[in-house]
């Protein structure tokens, strides 16, 4: 019993890594239920994309964003590159958003913060998800989840879901 609970616990980099998914999916539905119920005061906006746009690409966004963060919370073996691949897109994607319909005065001053906080999330995220701990504490639970499922099932190797 001691040894599941010790490969059940996640790393602190692998919880950090969730709650950011988390964050950004509830943010990228956020902004799209936001856009979608206040249709009429976002089409007064002059440099924003027209509302069906924006409701689409950030709900698109949230559903990704949405099933990376299931496939993280039950480690997944391909959601450890795809979990990096889709939060880096994310990031990219935003700045990419802002860099095109951000056109103020204000919004010129803060296109070098947004994008060094960009270049800082992306390699943080590489950092947490690339350290050795975090890797080894991932594969720590496959094998000894395939070692339970082998012992429950009589040794048959068969039983592993590709997962």
């Amino acid at each position: 019993m001691a040894d599941e609970k010790r490969h059940r616990r996640r790393p602190l980099g692998f919880r950090l890594i969730l709650a950011e998914i988390g964050v950004l999916a509830v943010r990228s539905w956020g902004r799209a239920w936001t856009v979608f119920e206040d249709r009429e005061r976002y089409q007064e906006l002059v440099t924003s994309p027209a509302w069906p746009a924006y409701v689409l690409a950030y709900g698109v966004w949230g559903t990704i964003l949405t099933l990376t963060l299931l496939g993280f919370w039950q480690r997944q073996r391909r959601f450890l590159a795809i979990g990096w691949l889709v939060v880096v897109s994310h990031l990219l994607f935003e700045f990419v958003w802002f860099a095109i319909f951000a056109q103020t005065d204000y919004d010129q001053q803060r296109r070098r913060f947004v994008l060094s906080f960009v270049v800082a999330g992306v390699l943080a995220n590489t950092w947490m998800l690339f350290r050795p701990g975090f890797r080894s504490a991932w594969q720590a639970h496959h094998l000894f989840r395939n070692m339970k499922e082998s012992s429950i099932n009589g040794g048959d190797s068969e039983t592993d879901r590709g997962s």
